[in-house]
């Protein structure tokens, strides 16, 4: 695409122009691989939380498993389109940087560039946006609460009101490598490619 403004190359050696974003720019490879070395909380984050002596990595790739595992288990009959959702609510990330939710209310401009990656990944996976965004809004918002007090970041939300699908699930601070593994065989899983036993929790 000639003269579509400023782009980055990514992973997989694809040209993403923030202003005009195609459905071609667009891989799973990509979007994996880039969220999986991302750092939740902007880098700002203690990763001794499990007990071990080393600093672990915690990655937005993570975050969004541990996601879609919380939507798993509040919805009984939750399908696998619904379960890609969740997985991918944070993919234009993989585009457009983590932007702490602080710096973002102060960048207009960012949020429209945002819903627009964002609609560009709903047509590249097929996304049905509004279905049960309420409850993956919640289950980011509860995952958003439990990270803050598990790294004690000064929390700037409310606490949720916690239902009993809520409870923190099993945060392992993967190294990149391994949460980008996950991602992917949970994206295939998703996508009837690949199986999966056992709940997502358990991956």
């Amino acid at each position: 695409m000639e003269d579509s403004g400023p782009f980055i190359q990514t992973y997989t050696g694809r040209k993403f122009y923030f202003l005009h974003p195609e459905q071609s720019d667009i891989s799973i490879l990509d979007i994996a691989h880039s969220l999986s070395k991302i750092n939740r909380f902007n880098g700002h984050t203690d990763g001794r939380f499990l007990g071990h002596d080393e600093d672990r990595f915690y990655s937005v790739a993570e975050h969004s498993i541990w996601v879609t595992a919380l939507v798993e288990k509040a919805l009984t009959n939750s399908t696998q389109g619904i379960l890609l959702n969740a997985l991918l609510h944070d993919a234009q990330e993989a585009y457009l940087g983590d932007v702490t939710t602080p710096l973002k209310s102060l960048l207009p401009e960012y949020s429209a560039l945002e819903e627009k990656t964002a609609n560009a990944i709903s047509a590249t996976f097929k996304l049905d946006k509004e279905k049960q965004r309420t409850i993956i809004k919640a289950a980011d918002q509860a995952m958003l609460w439990h990270e803050m007090n598990m790294f004690q970041v000064e929390t700037f939300v409310d606490p949720p009101a916690m239902s009993s699908w809520m409870k923190a699930p099993p945060i392992r601070g993967w190294a990149h490598i391994v949460a980008e593994r996950k991602f992917l065989h949970l994206y295939k899983y998703l996508r009837g490619q690949h199986r999966h036993n056992g709940r997502i929790e358990d991956i």
